[in-house]
């Protein structure tokens, strides 16, 4: 990080300060005799995490991204919600414990999206708008995870709604025709002779990518890709089912 040499111990000393004045309220929660079964370092931990905890309970973190409010957006399917033995996933991408899960949602305004295996939900909006609504930005968020682009990394919250038929092109503001892409992908994909041609698969419920110049075989292996970097969870169920799942 740039900036002028005494910089590192100012922020030591605020780290320090803001452990020493959330130590108190750590000793009021958890008595004591607990606190002093932990080391300095466990309480200084313990404070930073309390310090977090008011950051974000507190809004300091600013008012929007993106043209959403911060929020705790966490997707599960069905099964995993009734078995609750799996992960949820969060718009940045981590993997969560459901039983985490429940308890940031305590502490939160969370947006829970629950899909049945293998299907999704649809939010309709038609032509009558062209930026996608904040629902559907955070359905987007539930579904596709990050940018659908073939091996991209981008998590959600760096991803756009993106017109899978482009919106000059008569594309339509519904959930089954957007998917997340991060603003570079997002302009490779289009009308144009050197775009890519993105579409919903709506068996898998998964955005494809389609290289420039390609055409889908009738017969034959597809050429229109998808990325699984966002859902390791899926690439594991393939290798289970064994040669020839979707």
């Amino acid at each position: 990080m740039g900036g002028t040499g005494d910089e590192q111990p100012r922020r030591s000393q605020l780290a320090d300060w803001q452990c020493r004045r959330h130590r108190p309220r750590l000793r009021g929660s958890q008595g004591c005799s607990a606190t002093r079964s932990r080391t300095q370092s466990q309480r200084n931990h313990d404070a930073l995490n309390a310090l977090f905890k008011c950051v974000l309970d507190g809004g300091a973190l600013g008012g929007s991204h993106r043209g959403l409010p911060p929020q705790l957006i966490i997707s599960i399917t069905e099964t995993q919600l009734r078995e609750s033995a799996d992960l949820g996933v969060t718009a940045t991408g981590a993997d969560l414990p459901w039983r985490d899960v429940v308890e940031l949602a305590a502490h939160a305004d969370p947006h829970l999206a629950v899909f049945a295996d293998h299907t999704e939900e649809i939010l309709y909006f038609g032509r009558a708008r062209r930026t996608a609504s904040r629902a559907q930005r955070m359905a987007l968020f539930a579904r596709d995870r990050g940018c659908t682009a073939p091996d991209c990394d981008q998590p959600a919250m760096h991803s756009e709604a993106h017109h899978l038929i482009d919106w000059a092109q008569g594309g339509r503001t519904d959930i089954d025709a957007l998917g997340n892409a991060c603003p570079k992908h997002n302009r490779a994909a289009g009308p144009g002779q050197h775009q890519w041609t993105t579409r919903l698969d709506r068996t898998t419920g998964r955005v494809t990518w389609t290289p420039p110049g390609t055409t889908q075989p009738i017969n034959g292996p597809p050429t229109s890709q998808v990325n699984d970097i966002h859902h390791p969870d899926r690439v594991l169920t393939r290798s289970r089912a064994g040669p020839g799942s979707p």
